[in-house]
């Protein structure tokens, strides 16, 4: 039986993705009985791939057989339930593509480094730690900052970010299409080249830039199943997202995934700036000497 199989069988109400809003794709959802019960909304997940455990948002990780006896499941029939779920299926390798880059990739142009200066950061450091690049007139491309994103030794994709935030409402960010990547983009984490024990969650690369060394982003406002997998490989991880309310809401929704996961799991909300790249280098190092040091 499926994970939704097995609570309808216990007569538990729960959600499916696209009937809450709080419930990922890949998941369930279902009032937490430990601290939500009567809250109306599902603040407890369950991956649809079964692995018998979940995660509350609130209080953190539950196995299927304790959600079951707290709902009021005979202990007995809650055994054989999950004795009866569909286990998650064996992993099987994303496809491989082939790495093509965007026309013009040469080294950072004055523009360029005029505007990562402007930005704190520097331009040489920059190249020599992460590999970033200048393109300057492109059809596709034009003034952006090129940005390998490395997995296991190899660029397996790329990104790009307008080298000006002059411009409003301008695209600042444009990766690898699917046929210009070895693996999507958005299963993997820029920055995790460099990551050990501890790992910092951030949304953008220049986020990652500016904390250091254990940092990674998810390349959007998003993440996926392979992301979070990528992060569950991890026994310290620290989820700090730009300090906007819906950049909160989507760190908090990380961390529940994660909290099922052996490991540490903590949400941080920066004080000094919207977000990493903006905040005083004292936040900075605190982050740094909690999570990574």
């Amino acid at each position: 039986m499926r994970i939704g199989d097995i609570l309808q069988s216990a007569g538990i109400r729960f959600w499916r993705h696209g009937e809450s809003s709080y419930v990922t794709e890949g998941w369930v959802g279902t009032e937490c009985p430990f601290c939500g019960r009567g809250s109306n909304r599902p603040g407890l997940g369950f991956p649809v791939a079964g692995t018998g455990r979940g995660s509350c948002w609130k209080c953190g990780s539950k196995s299927l057989y304790e959600t079951l006896v707290a709902y009021g499941t005979e202990p007995r029939r809650a055994y054989e339930l999950c004795g009866g779920m569909d286990r998650a299926p064996a992993r099987t390798e994303t496809p491989r593509g082939k790495l093509v880059l965007p026309p013009g990739v040469g080294e950072l142009l004055p523009m360029h480094r005029r505007y990562l200066e402007s930005r704190g950061f520097d331009p040489d450091e920059l190249v020599e730690r992460w590999g970033i690049g200048g393109i300057g007139l492109s059809p596709t491309h034009a003034w952006s900052v090129f940005l390998p994103i490395v997995q296991d030794g190899e660029t397996v994709s790329w990104n790009t970010r307008v080298a000006s935030d002059a411009v409003p409402h301008t695209q600042r960010y444009r990766g690898a299409r699917r046929d210009q990547e070895i693996v999507p983009r958005g299963e993997v984490l820029y920055g995790e080249q460099y990551c050990r024990h501890g790992v910092v969650v951030h949304e953008g690369p220049t986020d990652v830039w500016r904390t250091g060394s254990g940092a990674v982003c998810t390349a959007g406002l998003g993440f996926s199943r392979g992301q979070i997998r990528r992060l569950a490989r991890f026994p310290l991880r620290a989820i700090c997202m730009d300090s906007e309310p819906g950049a909160q809401r989507r760190a908090r929704k990380l961390a529940s995934q994660l909290e099922c996961f052996p490991g540490s799991t903590y949400v941080v909300e920066l004080t000094t700036g919207k977000d990493a790249a903006t905040a005083s280098d004292d936040e900075i190092a605190e982050l740094r000497s909690r999570f990574l040091e």
